[in-house]
């Protein structure tokens, strides 16, 4: 058990690699969680979009006439 822990903590480098990789993985789980967050901030005001909205920019884009717009839009009220 002895010559384990001596091939572990040879002048201490195994104990500070392993705390280096241990740092490591923590900062890579953190920024993965912060990247997580904020997109899932991003999908939600996606969805949150109203009907309303979703057809003006339809419009706006000129993927609908004036016509459909107003037949939509009166549809939704």
């Amino acid at each position: 058990m002895s010559s384990y822990w001596n091939l572990l903590n040879h002048d201490g480098l195994g104990s500070l690699r392993l705390m280096g990789l241990l740092w490591i993985v923590v900062l890579f789980m953190v920024a993965y969680l912060i990247l997580k967050i904020l997109s899932d901030r991003t999908d939600s005001r996606i969805a949150n979009e109203t009907s309303l909205e979703q057809i003006q920019k339809e419009f706006a884009r000129d993927n609908i006439t004036e016509a459909e717009y107003l037949k939509r839009k009166k549809q939704l009220e």
